[in-house]
């Protein structure tokens, strides 16, 4: 008999009533008439082990705990009675309280993780046992594509109070364990994605009839689902936000010219501009290098939210300041936004010499060259040499004359100046290095001839130019042979002489 027929005892009822709220939870059984008074939580399914600790819910005989004791194969009466004794597997646990007719089906959970299915009650060796059976086995082998529905927590409201107050267009949020939401406001029910275990959707854009929305959201989790929480919020118009000014950017500074200034803002809303500032330029007619600067005008804010003011002459050298407000159909008028920016002379760009390099003492560059704006000054300074240039039509420049440099870390600067405006500097770093003579090789020695036994010793070489020393015997040679002295003679017994006298 034993292993003939294992199986399980588990039942399933499918089509259940849709308007029956069933929960992942287990009843204590506190209430009879409120089941939902005091429950367990069910977060998952787990396999029993010798030891463990159970309870089990039954109708008859209520809430009970104990530990399990025993797993394997265990046997019930079937529908015909002792001639139908059926195999289940399963565990047996000891409780505080055995079950008894009625707690059968009821539910056997460790902690908050289902376990087991009441099955059937025993005694033995005087003990009562109670005989489960294993949910992680059922559902494996007879069940498949059934899952136990595991708790779900319903969503959180974060992002504001319930029965708070929420302005127009504004960003309402909450947390949830979900791996979607779904939202209902006025009957219709949408997903919401989750990222980061965070939902959010967005308030109306206009106060609704009433002036309250109200919404509910229940988080998803496959086939699991939470309670589904219902919110209350009053929904008060928003003050319309500033412009922004995106160029020029509050702080900039715009190289040569600025031909129009932009932004974003409310779809549809107006967009008033007021431009000030002073323009540095040098009129050559009234000798003023000041002038004042002051233009307004309007823009729309089209419908992906970007307006743009395009001036009627562009801006140049000088400082400026732009505000900006918004209005809007049924809104207040916007704050003010402000963008203080200046327009500057670009830099002149160095292009014959590098940053880092290195030139040969003597080889130094006296030509400097590069590029800047068309018409402007260009001073380009080595040390306490400056020389000018103008750039030519082409945006070239180029100076020539600087003096040769002893070795040494050197800074070449360019500076540009238009119309009253002058660039900031541009520096290249170079050096110069000192030329290595490498020193002459000494002239050979060549060794006079071995004298014969017996010969006189020559005469020492004391100068170190391979020749005997010359002295009062030197001159007594040439003074004997006076009759054959000429010019060029005596300018080597001179010579011959003064070398004498330095060695001595």
């Amino acid at each position: 008999m034993t292993g003939g027929n294992i199986g399980t005892d588990i039942a399933v009822i499918d089509d259940i009533n849709s308007e029956l709220d069933l929960l992942p939870e287990t009843t204590k059984w506190q209430d009879a008439t409120d089941l939902t008074a005091d429950t367990v939580a069910i977060t998952g399914v787990v396999e029993a082990v010798n030891g463990a600790p159970v309870c089990k819910s039954g109708r008859t005989t209520g809430w009970s705990c104990g530990e399990v004791t025993g797993l394997g194969e265990f046997y019930v009466l079937g529908h015909n009675g002792s001639d139908d004794i059926r195999g289940v597997w399963g565990f047996e646990s000891t409780l505080e309280e055995n079950a008894a007719p009625g707690d059968s089906g009821g539910s056997v959970i460790s902690g908050t993780n289902a376990m087991g299915i009441t099955s059937a009650g025993v005694v033995r060796d005087g003990i009562e046992r109670l005989s489960s059976t294993s949910l992680v086995d059922g559902l494996t082998k007879y069940l498949p594509g059934y899952t136990v529905a595991v708790f779900v927590e319903a969503p959180k409201l974060t992002s504001h109070e319930d029965k708070g107050t929420v302005l127009t267009d504004e960003t309402i949020s909450g947390t949830t364990t979900g791996t979607e939401v779904k939202l209902t406001v006025n009957g219709e029910t949408e997903p919401v994605t989750v990222e980061n275990g965070t939902w959010s959707f967005t308030a109306p854009s206009t106060v609704p009839e009433g002036g309250t929305l109200e919404f509910t959201v229940q988080a998803v989790n496959g086939y699991n689902k939470s309670k589904t929480v219902s919110y209350e919020l009053e929904v008060k118009e928003a003050p319309l936000a500033a412009p922004v000014i995106t160029n020029p950017a509050d702080g900039a500074a715009i190289a040569d010219s600025v031909e129009a200034i932009t932004g974003t803002g409310a779809k549809g809303a107006e967009v008033t501009l007021k431009l000030t500032g002073t323009d540095t330029r040098e009129d050559t007619e009234t000798a003023n290098s000041l002038a004042a600067v002051e233009e307004s005008d309007t823009a729309t804010v089209d419908a992906d939210g970007n307006w743009e003011w395009k001036l009627d002459e562009a801006l140049t050298y000088g400082e400026y300041s732009v505000t900006a407000v918004q209005d809007l159909a049924g809104k207040e008028t916007s704050d003010t936004a402000t963008s203080k920016f200046s327009v500057i002379l670009e830099e002149a760009v160095i292009t014959s010499v590098t940053d880092g390099q290195d030139f040969v003492e003597g080889e130094n560059p006296s030509e400097i060259s590069g590029t800047g704006t068309a018409g402007a000054k260009v001073n380009v300074t080595i040390g306490k040499d400056t020389l000018s240039a103008t750039v030519a039509d082409n945006g070239s420049w180029s100076v020539n004359g600087f003096p040769a440099l002893v070795p040494g870390s050197y800074t070449v600067s360019a500076v540009q100046t238009l119309e009253g405006a002058t660039s900031a500097a541009t520096a290249v770093t170079f050096t110069v290095t000192a030329v290595v003579i490498a020193p002459e090789a000494p002239a050979p020695v060549v060794p006079g001839p071995t004298p014969a036994p017996g010969d006189p010793a020559p005469a020492p070489d004391n100068n170190g130019d391979g020749l005997p020393d010359t002295g009062a015997a030197g001159m007594g040679l040439f003074a004997g042979a006076g009759a054959l002295l000429t010019a060029g003679g005596i300018s080597a017994l001179l010579i011959n002489r003064r070398r004498q006298l330095q060695d001595a």
